[in-house]
């Protein structure tokens, strides 16, 4: 065997073993996103029970720091380890990834609801270490309007800020990875635009699941809005209003998409028009009540007293429709207000 030979020979051998390697590679990536996102459902799961049951015993409201909060919460779910704001980086990571285009965040600077993107609420942020392996930078919503909530309806969003990891002690700290967050609009003034490929025309910051992460709008609660000039509300109906309960939830109409920004949505989440890409829509579908192959999502656009639009999108086709405003299975989906 010539020389040009057995350079040939070792040439395809060490092709083999880099795409052997690669293949590996994302092998174990996907595994580790799979376990992430199972991990993920698992406690957003836990949290919402555990919100839950504390309502249901009349003890969600009423706190006037996180700390007494957390305080009371440590009776409804598992919780090792509580770190004052001073503290926060003995229950948290030291820093974390929150864009891959701004420098990383240390954790000891989110101090206040501020630094969560809730400049309303006034209040501290406390870290936790929960039983289950997940590490959490918590703040409490004083002023949510927890009384109107029933044994079904309440959402974790309204009454807690959070944004946590499931991987506990370890890494990579990238938010998207093993960092995730429930009503954090913006972390320690950064804010991440989950679909950065359509960040030019429409700045995905939240995906709210109905009657869990957001809750209807009572007609009094409506009405109110109205008179006082909040969240850009026109009409109130009748019933219980989920429209209106997800305008609240974005902080104003301004901060939901309009159904143009919604149709460029069409081509991220298709490859073609009948196929929806699997990646792009899992955390769209995660927090749908249709399926595992179909979502709605509503826009900011009013119709009348009991109708506004929305946005469908399915295995087989996607559509703009009139969609009653009681109806309780639309996502809510918060979008930076400059990204019109």
């Amino acid at each position: 065997m010539n020389k040009l030979s057995i350079l040939i020979k070792y040439f395809i051998i060490f092709i083999v073993v880099v795409i052997v390697i690669i293949v590996f590679l994302n092998f174990i990536q996907a595994k580790q996103e799979e376990n992430w996102n199972l991990k993920s459902k698992g406690f957003e799961e836990q949290l919402h029970f555990s919100i839950m049951k504390m309502h249901q015993d009349n003890n969600l409201s009423g706190y006037k720091s996180t700390i007494d909060f957390i305080n009371e919460f440590k009776n409804y779910i598992k919780i090792s380890n509580v770190c004052k704001n001073t503290q926060i980086e003995k229950c948290f990571a030291k820093s974390i990834l929150w864009d891959d285009k701004k420098p990383v965040i240390d954790a000891f600077q989110i101090k206040t609801s501020t630094q969560l993107g809730n400049p309303d609420w006034n209040t501290e942020t406390v870290a936790v270490q929960f039983d289950n392996g997940v590490n959490a930078i918590i703040a409490y919503n004083p002023n949510a309007p927890i009384g109107r909530y029933n044994s079904r309806i309440t959402p974790i969003g309204e009454s807690i800020s959070i944004i946590y990891d499931v991987s506990g002690n370890g890494g990579p700290n990238v938010y998207g990875k093993d960092i995730r967050q429930i009503n954090v609009n913006e972390l320690n003034g950064i804010t991440k635009c989950l679909i950065p490929e359509l960040a030019s025309n429409i700045c995905i910051t939240q995906i709210l699941e109905p009657q869990k992460e957001y809750s209807p709008m009572t007609v009094q609660e409506c009405q109110q809005a109205i008179e006082n000039n909040q969240f850009g509300i026109k009409k109130c109906g009748l019933q219980p209003d989920l429209w209106a309960g997800a305008v609240r939830a974005c902080g104003g109409s301004n901060k939901m998409p309009t159904l143009e920004q919604l149709e460029l949505l069409v081509k991220y989440f298709y490859k073609n028009p009948d196929k929806l890409n699997k990646k792009e829509i899992i955390p769209f579908v995660s927090k749908s009540p249709y399926s595992d192959v179909s979502f709605s999502i509503w826009s900011r656009e009013e119709e009348s007293e009991g109708f506004s639009y929305a946005y469908h999108y399915s295995v087989f086709s996607s559509y703009p429709l009139l969609s009653s405003r009681i109806f309780l299975t639309n996502l809510a989906v918060c979008i930076k207000p400059n990204s019109e």
